[in-house]
């Protein structure tokens, strides 16, 4: 998919407060958790919060992008869309040496 429509280098200033909220998220998933399972929410963004609650990479997914993104500033005008290539390269090279090899040729954004 070498063309996105979404200008995912802003969303740098999200995963950046996302960081800065994180203990506050994993506090008020700590109290809906401790409430009677028919007191819990049950909406597929609540779900999504909590395995991302349990998961103990996410922090350091959110740090990982927004480390990435800021790699890029982008103009008004869209380019990125005509780096997939460049960017392709940049996120393997990066990834090499924390992810094995068959995970980086399993993964869905074309690093191979």
């Amino acid at each position: 998919m070498p063309f996105c429509g979404i200008r995912w280098v802003e969303d740098q200033k999200v995963a950046d407060r996302s960081w800065e909220v994180w203990p506050n998220i994993v506090e008020i998933m700590t109290f809906w958790r401790n409430l009677p399972e028919s007191k819990q929410p049950s909406s597929t963004s609540f779900e999504a919060v909590r395995k991302g609650v349990e998961d103990p990479l996410t922090i350091t997914r959110i740090s990982f992008f927004s480390f990435f993104a800021s790699l890029f500033h982008q103009s008004k005008v869209p380019i990125l869309p005509f780096l997939y290539t460049d960017i392709s390269r940049l996120l393997r090279s990066l990834l090499t040496p924390i992810v094995k090899e068959d995970g980086l040729q399993a993964c869905s954004f074309g690093l191979h």
